[in-house]
């Protein structure tokens, strides 16, 4: 045999070797991807089971909850009680004192919470009710004359905002959103348009801009007291309060 045969077949032995070679080596690397990947799914599932024992143990009942943002895309799923974390959230579509305003037009999320005459009063028991139906992170605050849709007066804030404990101070708001809230479940509870000027006495008395203000008695003695530049509703059965919330 020449040369260049003995050559040839040995290169050809050495390609057959080296295909029988890496035939057999995507085998074991297949398995060993397969198999981590299933540990990997496993612990991950112990991990959520553990989660979700967790925090039954902090509640015993479920509900449903329909979270949406301002696009209109809205998701329907059952949480747990408590929890408070949601991944899509309403903004906030309104800014500052809207007037002569439709909440049909308020984007899905929102909804009616608390809805009662001027002549109901408002005081601490009653504020703690209300403020439990109405539990989200965001309020919107209005008025209108009764049997009719559109708010006279109505503005939007995050919570915190809306309730900023301004106790009895008179000229005191926080103003958030484009506008000056205060709340006290002893005084009065409501907005004027941006940084315009209180008169808490117990409600606001004040003028400038009226179309944009709205007040609520807190102290039990009164209901009322103004929707825009309506005044005096302490026991007007004609003019009701509204709050809508959502998250």
């Amino acid at each position: 045999m020449s040369k260049t045969s003995e050559f040839n077949t040995d290169e050809e032995s050495g390609k057959d070797i080296s295909k029988r070679f890496r035939a057999g080596c995507w085998k074991p690397i297949l398995c060993g991807f397969i198999v981590g990947a299933l540990c990997a799914g496993i612990a991950l599932g112990a991990l959520i089971t553990q989660y979700i024992q967790d925090l039954q143990k902090t509640t015993t009942t479920t509900t449903t909850t329909t979270i949406s943002i301002a696009t209109g895309l809205k998701f329907t799923f059952p949480y747990f009680n408590n929890i408070g974390a949601y991944l899509f959230l309403v903004s906030l579509t309104q800014s500052g004192v809207q007037l002569d305003f439709d909440p049909n037009s308020l984007p899905s999320g929102w909804s009616l919470c608390y809805n009662n005459t001027y002549a109901d009063t408002m005081d601490q028991s009653s504020l703690s009710t209300i403020l439990s139906s109405c539990n989200k992170t965001k309020l919107l605050l209005g008025c209108r004359q009764v049997n009719t849709v559109k708010l006279t007066v109505a503005a939007m804030g995050n919570r915190a905002d809306v309730l900023y404990d301004c106790s009895t101070t008179e000229n005191c708001t926080q103003i958030a959103n484009g506008v000056g809230w205060y709340y006290s479940d002893s005084y009065s509870w409501g907005f004027v348009n941006g940084s315009d000027a209180v008169e808490r006495n117990s409600c606001d008395t004040g003028s400038t801009n009226d179309a944009y203000r709205l007040c609520w008695h807190t102290d039990g003695g009164s209901g009322g007291y103004r929707c825009g530049t309506t005044t005096g509703l302490n026991s007007d059965t004609t003019w009701e309060r509204i709050i809508y919330h959502a998250n």
